[in-house]
């Protein structure tokens, strides 16, 4: 914008300047300039555009195969390079108006000349700067997640999958790679362009052309997308990378809170891979995950209750699918470590029943029903606590050593 301004500028002191007529150059001389200078932009942006294939096409490899058409189809590369076009076909068209002309003056013509000018040094600027952004991965995951957005607008379901899959794409090859940060990156990008379909969804303008239900639609586009980050995840669980696994988790408890936003019927869905990813880190060990997962699985809860409408929803689906994750998380972990205090066990579960005092769904018809599997579980694990007690403390059997044979 600061060419644009600068030569609005000097347009106007053009006008208004009164000695600003001696300083104009023939004609034969403008037109010359002018000429010289339209041919120059269209060598640039040419040029541009060649040395932009090499890196991009290393990038690719590197990110994903869908990265080229994106740089095809972007419109803030493809709209400066029409208007520059555009500019040199302008001026063109006036340093012949200069040279055979006699009806308007030199300096008229010099004036809207330098304005235009002045938004092609800004065109051309922001054209660099753009091609340049996809030769930095993390912005060029932010393009992906753009393009992502824009065919939720679009009302494009398949595209916005192919979008899905390219991110997941960055990401496993960042997994591979060891780069945990661009990783994480693509997955809360992906998080975020899921958010922005759930919010569509729900809004009353977003339109479906399909004879599907919108809730089948919506349903098969997160299975799609729980499945690449089920990739992801997997990936990142061979290389022993928790901090990606937890944000994924973290990534899902979001999606989780917009898909109740949308349906509440949804939120089984992602509670579901939540804590098939936890139980998969627990074995795998990594047991923070599943610390991350119980701790992500409450937030869930208490946001639902205190956010969410759930006066017409039924409540039983959701929150038994979450105690269930709950319980699987809790009894893997006391598998592993015997000597697990069961007060820790249980902590998470009267957490989660103490949102049931709350006002909002105090007087919900499936609060009793909810409660119930809550008190269920910890019932269990009372019993449990009770076991324990009863048995004998396992000695600790201490290994002998080998004695050394003597030469």
């Amino acid at each position: 914008m600061l060419a644009t301004f600068f030569s609005i500028a000097f347009a106007i002191l053009l006008f208004f300047y009164p000695g600003a007529q001696d300083f104009v150059p023939h004609g034969g001389v403008m037109a010359v300039t002018m000429i010289v200078t339209a041919t120059l932009f269209i060598l640039l942006v040419a040029i541009a555009h060649m040395f932009a294939w090499s890196p991009l096409q290393r990038v690719e490899q590197n990110l994903t195969p869908r990265l080229v058409r994106l740089f095809r189809d972007d419109i803030h590369i493809k709209h400066p390079t029409y208007w520059i076009l555009l500019f040199s076909l302008v001026t063109y068209m006036l340093a012949i108006g200069v040279v055979f002309s006699g009806i308007i003056k030199p300096i008229y013509f010099l004036a809207g000349w330098l304005v235009i000018l002045g938004i092609s040094i800004d065109s051309f600027h922001h054209l660099l700067r753009r091609i340049n952004s996809y030769f930095d991965p993390m912005t060029a995951v932010e393009h992906l997640s753009d393009q992502a957005q824009q065919h939720v607008r679009n009302d494009d379901n398949a595209a916005l999958c192919d979008s899905f899959e390219s991110l997941a794409e960055i990401a496993v090859k960042a997994v591979e790679r060891t780069l945990p940060s661009l990783c994480n990156e693509a997955v809360n990008q992906t998080q975020i362009a899921a958010r922005y379909y759930l919010e569509s969804s729900k809004s009353v303008s977003h339109t479906h052309h399909d004879q599907k239900p919108v809730g089948d639609e919506v349903s098969f586009t997160l299975f799609f997308l729980f499945q690449r980050l089920e990739l992801v995840h997997d990936k990142a669980l061979e290389e022993g990378m928790e901090p990606i696994c937890s944000n994924i988790i973290t990534a899902l408890g979001k999606i989780a809170i917009d898909a109740a936003k949308l349906d509440l019927s949804l939120v089984s869905y992602p509670i579901h891979f939540l804590g098939k990813f936890a139980h998969h880190a627990q074995v795998m060990g990594l047991p923070d995950v599943a610390e991350k997962a119980t701790c992500t699985l409450t937030e869930v809860s208490r946001v639902i209750i205190e956010e969410v409408d759930l006066k017409y929803y039924d409540l039983k689906e959701p929150f038994f699918s979450i105690i269930y994750q709950l319980e699987e998380i809790a009894k893997e972990t006391f598998r592993q470590d015997k000597q697990m205090q069961i007060d820790l066990l249980e902590q998470p579960f009267h957490d989660l029943k103490a949102l049931f005092d709350h006002e909002r769904v105090a007087t919900h018809q499936d609060r009793d029903a909810v409660v119930a599997d809550i008190d269920r579980v910890l019932g269990e694990f009372t019993e449990l606590a009770l076991v324990m007690k009863t048995l004998p403390p396992i000695p600790e059997v201490k290994e002998e050593e080998e004695p050394v044979p003597q030469q």
